[in-house]
């Protein structure tokens, strides 16, 4: 079947900024599904968790490798949104909520290579998804993730599921070397054009939604669609930040994903 080409809206100037995703690190045991306490429904056709937020901020990855603490803290956007924006009014957020700053986003990005060894003050070597969550789970800084298999089949169904149930997927993804300019032209992702994943440009998104034609992520401060075809390419990682009142809206066993975690990081 061809892939046919979504051709996106207009909008105002948007420059890409930097990559900054190490090769993915799959942890099994902290599966997901290990902790569904019944067999999942289908997702829905479609969903959106964005809220209406637009101004979702770059936070340094203009100019440094931060995508993945940038994907964690636009996740933090999402969940902490009550309600969504209308033509007349911004999100609203629950009360107390910081909103990211490119500061403070670097503040933790620099403090997560200093704990890995890496030399500072300021290192930029990126990020491996399951070390950072791990420390960022070690700080308290989230309560709990875990692991989406995106290697198995059904994976889409998958990832969408994660994204309704815990309101975003954090997807590591390998970039087309077209992607920066589509994305700078308001362009989907897409491999209609026979381009394939680039094993050097390792980036991570913010999955918050998708309908039939491809899903919606947040990367660079903005959003981007792709299409179906470059999803089942370029996506290889897909990780959910887990809390105790959505694991037990969405009927998954908080209680074991922590004692998973913990059984982990004793290893």
């Amino acid at each position: 079947m061809t892939e046919s080409h979504v051709t996106a809206p207009s909008g105002p100037a948007r420059k890409a900024g930097k990559r900054g995703k190490r090769p993915a690190v799959h942890v099994p045991e902290l599966r997901l599904h290990n902790f569904r306490r019944a067999a999942p429904e289908p997702p829905p056709a479609a969903a959106d968790v964005s809220c209406g937020i637009v101004d979702w901020g770059m936070l340094g990855n203009d100019t440094i490798g931060d995508c993945g603490p940038c994907a964690t803290e636009h996740d933090r956007m999402v969940k902490a949104c009550v309600s969504p924006a209308t033509p007349t009014a911004a999100p609203g957020y629950e009360q107390g909520f910081v909103m990211p700053t490119a500061a403070a986003t670097l503040s933790l990005y620099y403090a997560y290579g200093i704990a890995q060894g890496e030399p500072g003050p300021s290192p930029d070597q990126g990020v491996d998804n399951a070390s950072w969550l791990a420390w960022l789970f070690s700080q308290g800084v989230i309560e709990a993730y875990a692991e989406v298999d995106v290697a198995s089949p059904g994976a889409a169904d998958r990832v969408h599921r994660a994204m309704v149930d815990f309101r975003g997927v954090i997807v590591g993804t390998h970039l087309t070397d077209d992607a920066e300019a589509l994305f700078e032209a308001h362009e989907p992702w897409t491999t209609a054009t026979g381009e394939s994943p680039d094993a050097n440009k390792g980036h991570d998104i913010l999955l918050v939604a998708y309908d039939d034609t491809g899903d919606t992520f947040v990367t660079w401060g903005a959003d981007q669609k792709s299409t179906l075809a470059w999803d089942a390419a370029c996506i290889d990682e897909a990780w959910v930040i887990l809390t105790k009142e959505d694991a037990d809206r969405a009927g998954y066993d908080f209680a074991a994903a922590l004692k998973a975690i913990h059984d982990h990081l004793a290893l």
